[in-house]
């Protein structure tokens, strides 16, 4: 397996700077500064704690498609999106809980069983075994 890379390039100070991430695919490269990680509207950038959840989404997504795969099963449709609480605490900032909501189709499937396999994904996906904060789990099948 190959190691992924990514860079990131930030000009001035913290409140007024800004930065570019971008992915070593080639894939993504976009901006994010400090008013985009505390601020809910302005400029259009992105901030650490989107990506973290955009890359749980697509590492679950992709573990309980394969789950299902290997049992028999083949999703329609898989939707995931996240919601990573970002506050302030004490003179700094955490992220203290990551809620991860997945929406699916699943025909031939009984709604205890899809449930198990999003269990055991969420505790196999390498991205939520990277995260320490709480990932609060949340799914549906249609």
């Amino acid at each position: 397996m190959p190691d992924r890379e990514s860079k990131v390039t930030w000009k001035g100070g913290l409140k007024e700077g800004m930065g570019v991430m971008s992915l070593g695919s080639g894939a993504f490269e976009g901006g994010f500064s400090f008013r985009s990680r505390i601020e809910d509207e302005g400029e259009r950038a992105t901030n650490p704690e989107e990506l973290i959840g955009a890359a749980l989404c697509g590492c679950f997504s992709m573990m309980l498609t394969s789950l299902l795969e290997k049992d028999g099963y083949i999703a329609e449709e898989i939707n995931s999106k996240t919601k990573v609480h970002f506050n302030a605490v004490g003179s700094g900032y955490r992220i203290e809980k990551i809620d991860l909501i997945t929406d699916a189709s699943v025909p031939g499937i009984k709604r205890e069983d899809f449930m198990g396999f999003a269990e055991r994904a969420h505790k196999e996906c390498p991205i939520a075994q990277a995260i320490k904060v709480p990932v609060v789990l949340n799914v549906t099948l249609r």
